[in-house]
């Protein structure tokens, strides 16, 4: 008889625990979550099942209206949430996100996302003040990050479309570049790196398969060609002179180490 109680008693704790998590409204849920001091949300709207956050800070980085979901089969093969985002000026698109080792790492996969080239420089520091357009589409499978901001792992494909580039040298010239893909993969190892095969294809010059090595996220090699097409504008030319001279089917090789 005593048994039976104790049974239905947590029985009837379990459910209730269950439907107040259930029922809770996420700004009181995520109120007990112990963020990382540099990440603000404002606005945060819905349930545990599916919400709304109106923005998000992170350092001087901002992004508006991002949803989640979580059901079975996220919770089961993505670990977590799915996450979507729409902000013009930053990006549209979706990808999982694991929840569970948030305090370890930054999980996402299946990271299916939109933006512009304008956006991207505009959270980028280059040496250098440049202006290009272009759309870009990643096809992410997985990026891990760990606290420090290491990239311990990812697998996938970026593609930017129409891409032109002012001439630092000559801002009144373009730089055609078409199409550039980036095939990204962090091979297995006890050095961490990170691997970029390059294809690039414009009306000006033509890019196969150059490899770039970044070893330990100081160590950068570069190695591969690039081959001038038609006419190009005297200053690109100059450019691309730097690198070297041509070889018989006038491909100019690039080989390149540096430390950062």
């Amino acid at each position: 008889m005593v048994k039976k109680i104790i049974v239905r008693g947590l029985f009837m704790v379990f459910f209730f625990c269950f439907f107040l998590i259930y029922l809770a409204p996420a700004n009181k849920l995520l109120s007990i979550v112990d963020l990382p001091k540099n990440i603000k949300l404002y606005g945060v709207n819905g349930d545990l099942w599916e919400g709304c956050i109106d923005t998000i800070d992170v350092d001087q980085f901002r992004i508006n209206n991002v949803k989640w979901e979580l059901d079975f089969f996220t919770l089961v093969f993505a670990r977590g949430l799915s996450v979507s985002i729409d902000d013009d000026n930053v990006a549209k698109g979706v990808f999982g996100l694991n929840v569970f080792d948030l305090d370890k790492e930054l999980y996402l996969s299946g990271i299916d996302i939109r933006t512009t080239l304008e956006n991207v420089l505009t959270y980028v520091k280059l040496p250098m003040p440049v202006k290009a357009s272009g759309i870009i589409h990643t096809d992410l499978n997985h990026v891990a990050i760990i606290k420090n901001g290491t990239i311990k792992a990812i697998n996938g494909t970026v593609v930017a479309r129409d891409v032109v580039v002012k001439n630092p040298l000559d801002p009144e010239t373009d730089i055609d570049l078409g199409r550039v893909t980036f095939d990204i993969q962090t091979p297995k190892g006890k050095v961490p790196k990170l691997e970029i095969s390059i294809d690039q294809d414009s009306t000006m010059f033509k890019v196969n398969n150059l490899k770039v090595t970044i070893s330990n996220m100081s160590e950068i090699e570069v190695e591969g060609a690039i081959k001038p097409k038609g006419s190009i504008p005297e200053s690109l030319a100059t450019m691309l002179n730097m690198l070297g001279k041509p070889d018989a089917s006038g491909a100019i090789k690039i080989s390149y180490k540096t430390k950062i």
